[in-house]
């Protein structure tokens, strides 16, 4: 009966230590993974984050570099439209410069009138006297 009952111990304690070792496993794999989670960083990590925050660097260095590339060619074609536009107003002023000229000749030449009618002297303008075109007075100072 002893060995028996011996057997039944040795039993026994064999699965109680297999329940042991499995439940040390469970307890090491769950620390292991913690620990994975907590584990110090590599060189490798930090090297893998500063090419992922390089890379992203370069990118928006080139994009800033593209925008800059952008403005410049409007600023070229801005100072263009600029200088045309200058040009043209230069044209205009000069238009209208002759233009004046043209209009103080015609004033001139149909300036005041002094007309003697029975001894009294009247006084006015060409323009008042030719804004009638098919008047006697327009033919006479049509010229």
């Amino acid at each position: 009966m002893e060995k028996g009952s011996s057997a039944g111990k040795r039993r026994s304690t064999l699965s109680s230590d297999d329940d042991d070792v499995r439940e040390s496993q469970s307890h090491s794999s769950s620390s292991s993974s913690s620990r994975t989670k907590k584990r110090p960083r590599s060189v490798k990590d930090n090297i893998d984050d500063e090419a992922v925050d390089s890379g992203k660097a370069r990118r928006r260095l080139n994009k800033i570099s593209n925008e800059l590339s952008d403005l410049t060619a409007m600023k070229k074609k801005l100072k263009h439209r600029e200088k045309k536009i200058l040009e043209e107003a230069q044209q205009i002023k000069e238009e209208a410069d002759q233009l004046m000229g043209q209009m103080h000749k015609k004033i001139k030449t149909k300036g005041i009138v002094h007309l003697n009618v029975g001894g009294v002297t009247y006084s006015t303008s060409v323009d008042t006297l030719t804004q009638f075109e098919n008047s006697m007075l327009a033919a006479m100072f049509s010229g």
